[in-house]
């Protein structure tokens, strides 16, 4: 089950005891939902019954989809004769302009208000879309009054959403918001040896702990770095051809594969731009404005930094790129994105997802 394979550690606690006090809830029955390492603590606590809706925000790879779904696979287990609805804010729209040109909205509407679970992933998806926030918000408070349970997910907290409508931004930020981030060292090592397992892969103690001290970015990073480093096994054991469960992932093949990812790479203005853009769910030429809301700030700081890093330009040939700024501010915007990645999981995870999809490119 999802909710079984989702390994923790101290830097997610709140977010995975958030949950099990919600299951808390649907059972009378002892439950041990999610697996953790020897650090993270004991058995729930009294269910939180009273805060709706539930957010989980936190950057893509640190587990929302995973939680939330596995939460919804096992509320319809424990309570099968409830209602568990699933959808991402794109289809919520997508179905409530159908609705309309059907004529069908009230039928609709009955249907996705009933008691039971409902959980939607990545409402940022809606921030262009304000008929369908106005909607979502009735339907949250629809939800709450028949005693429904809501699960929202975001990459954002509500209040880092630019573009919300101030009702939905209210409504998202008056239940219980639990962030998420990027798995520390020690739960890196546990997924590793739970997805070499699942591969039927040979995989050292140390060979996993060098992966999870190297790479310092989410679940979906350490799947594909497991995943080449299969193919490099399996090449090294040719002409023999061993058979899967032969194929060992030493230290020195770690090692190998660790340093041809650090090679330099050439990448362009315009190729960080135009991914940092799609990461933070902006327009290039939001980066390249005079915009000085946070939610463009931070990410221009960010393309900024990585433009520093990987294309050799000076301060002002990248400052006249964003928009024409003069080289102290690119300096400026470097150095603070430089305090977020020691300070702030959500940057230092932006930074490592952002190099790893440039070095592909």
């Amino acid at each position: 089950m999802r909710l079984q394979e989702f390994i923790a550690g101290r830097e997610n606690l709140l977010a995975v005891d958030a949950i099990q006090r919600l299951l808390a809830a649907t059972s009378n029955t002892p439950n041990n939902p999610v697996s953790f390492d020897e650090s993270a603590g004991e058995t729930p606590r009294t269910p939180l019954a009273d805060y709706n809706p539930w957010l989980l925000y936190g950057m893509p790879g640190t587990g929302k989809s995973h939680l939330a779904r596995g939460l919804a696979a096992e509320w319809s287990r424990r309570r099968p004769t409830e209602t568990v609805t699933c959808l991402t804010a794109t289809e919520f729209a997508g179905q409530y302009v159908d609705a309309i040109e059907a004529r069908a909205v009230d039928d609709w509407r009955a249907r996705l208000r009933r008691p039971g679970l409902f959980v939607l992933e990545d409402v940022g998806q809606l921030v262009t879309r304000g008929a369908a926030q106005t909607e979502l918000a009735q339907t949250l408070d629809a939800l709450a009054d028949c005693g429904a349970v809501v699960v929202v997910t975001s990459r954002v907290a509500p209040s880092e959403l630019a573009g919300l409508t101030p009702r939905l931004r209210s409504r998202l930020a008056a239940g219980l918001v639990v962030g998420l981030v990027a798995p520390g060292v020690d739960a890196r090592a546990a997924i590793v040896e739970q997805l070499a397992d699942l591969r039927a892969l040979t995989l050292s103690k140390s060979a996993a702990r060098l992966l999870a001290d190297s790479l310092a970015g989410c679940v979906t990073e350490l799947a594909g770095a497991l995943a080449q480093l299969e193919q490099r096994a399996a090449l090294a054991s040719m002409p023999g051809r061993a058979s899967r469960s032969d194929q060992c992932i030493d230290d020195s093949l770690v090692r190998h594969y660790l340093a041809e990812r650090e090679a330099p790479r050439k990448a362009s203005l315009q190729g960080i731009t135009a991914r940092t853009a799609r990461y933070f769910a902006l327009r290039v030429a939001d980066l390249q404005s005079p915009s000085r809301r946070r939610a463009v700030v931070v990410p221009r700081n960010v393309a900024m930094y990585l433009a520093r890093q990987l294309t050799g330009k000076s301060l002002k040939q990248i400052g006249d790129y964003f928009g024409g700024r003069d080289h102290t501010t690119v300096l400026h915007g470097c150095r603070k994105t430089e305090d977020l990645i020691q300070t702030d999981p959500s940057t230092r995870h932006a930074i490592v997802e952002l190099r790893q999809g440039l070095a592909m490119e």
